[in-house]
């Protein structure tokens, strides 16, 4: 699954990357970390 999912609430939090460019199987580490790090409730349900 590419990023198309990631919220574009979170995408100020991945400065030094490309959201567009970010896959949710392969950047998993990342993507969860700046979520529970910066995201809402509703944004680090949807990382589970």
């Amino acid at each position: 699954m590419t990023n198309a999912s990631i919220p574009s609430g979170l995408w100020p939090h991945f400065q030094e990357y490309d959201p567009r460019r970010l896959d949710r199987e392969q950047d998993a580490d990342l993507i969860v970390q700046r979520t529970l790090e910066h995201g809402t409730w509703e944004e680090d349900i949807w990382s589970e």
